[in-house]
């Protein structure tokens, strides 16, 4: 069924090490990871996104932030809850700032088990809070969520995208946020739009995008820093034509985001000429490779990869 793959002269070996990686990179004993061999130890720069241990990550990154995004499983239904949640919290440790889609609004605790874990595998130096969309368990018992270090980054306000003409299937939930640590005078102030497209037909969607970023700006913050994370169910060449109507850029091309390695979803999407502070380092986590996980256990995470991006924690204005 992988013919197509594995066609070329060590094709076969290539798609092993892609969708079975050994052990090289470390493995999980005790709900604990094992490093086992000596990998990158900066997520800076670096498209493939090999993930440093949780001391290079935390309180390392002077006067910058990193945003992720990942889209869960939806059920949270574990084989293995202990690694699960042991990667994820390692996943979160490495970002200051996490959009999650697909929260299971049947387990309302399950975040609350997220922080706790991260708490436990950073000793305590880790202050991670949470903000959920209530207003979304009722139509489908899933919601998007945001998790945060509130040591880089505050949460100022939150709300979900009023959408009367039902033109998204999902309606984006919005952050008001700025970064901490810094001279408040100075610091990067933004709106994460938190954002899931349908399954089926994601252009129809797409093509309001330019009404929904005009929106967002005009929803009384004035604020022209507006980052759209998630799942776009688009790859990068769909979105060509924001970059036309509404100057918009990204920071995942060419490159899948999908947990089997085959299909690009996911993104982070802002307007190129008025978020200055990106600094042009972003990428794709493949969390099944560096945990070293059976696939089972990578997809009963997600189906998805973490993307993305690092940003200035000052406002630059040029």
């Amino acid at each position: 069924m992988n013919q197509d793959r594995i066609r070329e002269a060590g094709g076969f070996s290539n798609f092993l090490a892609t969708h079975f990686p050994n052990a090289n990179g470390g493995q999980y004993q005790n709900g604990a990871f094992i490093q086992t061999s000596n990998p990158q130890t900066s997520l800076a720069g670096n498209q493939q996104g090999n993930v440093p241990g949780p001391a290079a990550a935390v309180g390392s990154l002077a006067n910058r932030i990193r945003i992720a995004s990942l889209k869960l499983s939806g059920a949270h239904d574990y084989p293995n809850p202990k690694l699960a949640l042991g990667v994820l919290a390692d996943i979160c440790l490495h970002f200051d700032l996490i959009a999650f889609q697909e929260v299971n609004g049947h387990r309302p605790g399950w975040l609350d088990e997220v922080v706790a874990e991260i708490g436990r595998q950073s000793n305590g130096t880790a202050t991670y809070q949470y903000a959920t969309d209530h207003a979304r368990v009722s139509r489908d018992q899933v919601q998007y969520a945001f998790l945060f270090n509130a040591a880089k980054v505050n949460l100022d306000h939150h709300y979900t995208v009023a959408d009367p003409d039902n033109v998204l299937l999902r309606e984006p939930m919005v952050g008001w946020f700025r970064t901490a640590g810094v001279p408040p005078e100075q610091a990067f102030t933004f709106n994460l739009v938190n954002i899931q497209l349908a399954q089926r037909q994601p252009g129809n969607e797409l093509a309001y995008f330019g009404q929904l970023h005009h929106a967002i700006r005009k929803d009384g913050r004035g604020e022209d820093d507006v980052i759209f994370v998630g799942d776009f169910k688009s790859g990068d060449r769909a979105l060509s034509a924001l970059r036309k109507r509404s100057g918009m850029t990204w920071v995942v091309s060419d490159q899948a985001t999908n947990t089997m390695n085959d299909a690009q979803y996911d993104n982070v999407v802002f307007e190129q000429t008025a978020t200055l502070e990106f600094t042009g380092n972003g990428g794709v986590v493949d969390f099944l490779k560096e945990y070293n996980l059976g696939f089972r256990d990578a997809m009963s995470i997600s189906d998805h990869m973490p993307v993305w991006a690092e940003f200035s924690a000052i406002e630059r204005t040029r």
